[in-house]
């Protein structure tokens, strides 16, 4: 959809505050294109408390496909 091609888009933005929604939206959406953005988004991420967020968040989700 619309809604979560929009808030990948928005992982890589420059405001924290659009990445922080971004991970809060995509927290919901648990598909493997999801987990594959996450991953991406943790490793580029230089925001300590923003790359912890997607990295738990990436955990929860990778479990939960497991």
């Amino acid at each position: 959809s619309m809604q979560v091609h929009r808030a990948r888009h928005d992982l890589f933005s420059g405001s924290p505050w659009r990445r922080r929604a971004a991970l809060g939206f995509l927290r919901g959406q648990r598909t493997e294109g999801t987990v594959r953005a996450l991953r991406e988004y943790v490793s580029w991420e230089q925001n300590p408390g923003l790359r912890r967020r997607g990295a738990a968040i990436l955990r929860r989700m990778e479990d939960a496909l497991e």
